[in-house]
């Protein structure tokens, strides 16, 4: 980030944050926030603020690519019943490979042909992400689990 107005919003941004989500006199708050994921939600939250407004009514960019994950594991859930219906899987190696597919995270999915394709659909519509400054960084941030499915923690 060049822009040093743009980092001291997002330094500022997440102070605010911090206060707001574990305030220092709530003794109660059990909340565990990982501060580099709540740093990293700053960073969207300056760098994309109509998309960081957008997650908030389940709409967006980065909302839509958690979306498709929700979307590949459905259709690998649907893949494996197949399968088990077929006689193709035992009951137990189905009910395994159902738990291991619902506990993927997007991450894991990265560089995969047919979760790519998924991504490319869904997301097609957001050319202005796509094509922005601060796109790569976006990219750097989800692919290395710093914004992961678990956003909302870190927005509400």
């Amino acid at each position: 980030i060049d822009d040093l107005r743009l980092l001291k919003n997002i330094f500022n941004d997440f102070l605010i944050y911090i206060n707001r989500l574990e305030p220092k006199n709530n003794l109660e708050s059990n909340l565990n926030l990982d501060y580099n994921k709540l740093f990293a939600m700053m960073i969207y939250k300056n760098t994309y603020p109509k998309d960081f407004t957008d997650l908030h009514f389940n709409e967006g960019y980065v909302y839509n690519l958690f979306q498709c994950r929700n979307q590949w594991v459905d259709k690998q859930l649907d893949d494996i019943s197949n399968k088990e219906s077929l006689g193709n899987m035992g009951v137990e190696e189905a009910k395994s490979e159902k738990i291991k597919c619902k506990n993927t995270k997007y991450i894991e999915l990265a560089g995969r042909t047919d979760f790519e394709y998924l991504i490319n659909n869904k997301t097609n519509k957001y050319g202005y992400i796509k094509n922005s400054y601060y796109f790569d960084l976006l990219n750097y941030l989800i692919s290395a689990g710093y914004i992961d499915e678990n956003y909302y923690d870190y927005i509400s």
